[in-house]
């Protein structure tokens, strides 16, 4: 309302300071003319016709103002009035909360008293722990020195025992190569010996089927012979038989001498000769008349039978020296196989003695994997020990890290504390009430669920927490 007022105020000044500049000017025309006397008093009055109408228009800008001014003052008192209501109940709810304010502070020093003995106990435990750690980390550095001073002396007793080692087996490299090369040369002659034994058996094999053949081939031809002689001597003994049948029709003593005859021959050939003599002498001594014809045909027959004999005796012979030349053959074969056995035998027992010889290399290959794997694991038993003497390190320092984090969060958690001591504001109050009101409700939802339990480190822990 003011601001409008005012420009309209601003308004009516300037169309009346327009209105005053054409009735100046006008007057100033109407003014020349007239006498100086009369301009004098027509002066006076405009001058007072001029200031009334200039108060009266003030006084009603003033009369309005006034009356606005009376409407702001009436509403100032309502406003003031109800100001002053509010203000006393303000003043009512502040003694309250000061009330509320000054037990919550009682409340909170309460809780801050126990949190500094907490503190204070929860310092003292760290103390004895860093001390035991300290002792700990003492003995731990003490042992390790020990241990230390163990490992050096296995690793100096494990490098002199390496470096007899290294020596052994480069001694034992230098024979194992020299035992390759002697392997290497033994199986190219084994090989050499082996192709040379496999050429000579089937050359012997060949002759061998080629004897088989040969004695094979003599064998039917034997057969074939004695064939053809038994054939022979059965035609021979059925002539002698028909001659023997003629003889008994001529004379019976002939024939009873040449059944005796072909009984004997057919008995004994050995004594063939002997009958003969006996058959002659019976002959000349009973019958010396007998018939001539009859005695030269016997005779001729007895000539024919032994050259037919003599015949088969001759080729008996010389069948029984082949056979024993084959046999012969064969038992020089059979020195000869086994002078080859004795050979195969010598290089299976080579090839023996190169299986040793492989096996002792095995050994020492085994003995060379055995020293790496002990060489491996010291050095992963040192490597180790370093490993943990760095870890154990770097444990120390983090405690020591953690120490110092924990005295200087304790050094601001005593800064903070004299803070609020000392000054605590309105703003900081009523956060604090907040943060009251929210532990007190989570004060209560913990009770609740740990009414029960028995366990204190968890109330303790608890009790940090708020």
């Amino acid at each position: 309302m003011e601001p409008k007022l005012k420009e309209k105020q601003r308004l009516d000044a300037i169309m009346i300071d327009e209105n005053e500049l054409k009735e100046h000017k006008s007057t100033v025309r109407q003014y020349d003319l007239i006498p100086v006397e009369e301009k004098a008093n027509i002066l006076k009055l405009k001058i007072i016709n001029e200031l009334e109408s200039k108060y009266r228009e003030q006084i009603l800008c003033l009369q309005s103002d006034l009356q606005y001014y009376q409407d702001q003052n009436r509403l100032l008192i309502d406003t003031n009035q109800n100001l002053n209501k509010t203000l006393n109940d303000e003043r009512l709810e502040f003694k309250n909360l000061k009330l509320l304010y000054e037990a919550e502070i009682s409340s909170l020093k309460k809780i801050k008293d126990d949190q500094s003995i907490q503190i204070n106990q929860l310092t003292s435990i760290k103390t004895n722990e860093d001390k035991k750690d300290k002792i700990q980390s003492k003995n731990d550095d003490q042992l390790l020195k020990v241990k230390n001073m163990e490992l050096e002396t296995l690793c100096t007793t494990q490098k002199n025992q390496l470096c007899i080692l290294t020596e052994q087996m480069n001694k034992l490299r230098n024979e194992f190569m020299n035992q390759c090369q002697v392997s290497v040369d033994s199986t190219k002659n084994q090989v050499r010996s082996e192709l040379q034994i496999e050429q000579f058996i089937n050359s012997i094999r060949t002759e061998l089927f080629d004897l088989r053949n040969e004695v094979q081939t003599q064998r039917f031809e034997i057969e074939n012979q004695r064939n053809e002689l038994m054939n022979k001597s059965k035609a021979l003994n059925h002539e002698l038989n028909l001659l023997s049948t003629r003889l008994t029709n001529s004379n019976p003593f002939e024939t009873t001498a040449t059944t005796n005859y072909n009984m004997t021959t057919t008995t004994n050939p050995t004594s063939r000769k002997e009958d003969q003599d006996d058959d002659q002498d019976h002959d000349h001594g009973d019958d010396e008349d007998g018939d001539k014809k009859i005695q030269q045909i016997i005779r001729l027959f007895r000539n024919h039978f032994m050259i037919h004999m003599n015949e088969f005796e001759n080729k008996v012979t010389s069948i029984t020296e082949r056979l024993n030349l084959e046999v012969n053959q064969m038992q020089t074969f059979k020195i000869y196989a086994n002078s080859l056995m004795e050979k195969i035998n010598a290089t299976e027992s080579k090839q023996s003695s190169l299986i040793l010889t492989d096996r002792h290399n095995q050994r020492i290959l085994k003995h060379l994997d055995i020293s790496n794997a002990i060489r491996n694991k010291m050095q992963q038993f040192v490597e180790d020990s370093r490993k943990k003497k760095r870890a154990l390190c770097l444990r120390i320092v983090l405690l020591k890290r953690k120490l110092n984090f924990f005295e200087y969060e304790m050094e601001k958690l005593r800064q903070e504390n004299n803070n609020l001591k000392r000054n605590v504001s309105i703003s900081e109050y009523e956060r604090v009430c907040m943060a009251y009101k929210d532990l007190y409700r989570r004060h209560q939802e913990y009770e609740r669920i740990i009414l029960h339990s028995d366990n204190q480190k968890f109330l303790i822990k608890s009790n940090t927490l708020q």
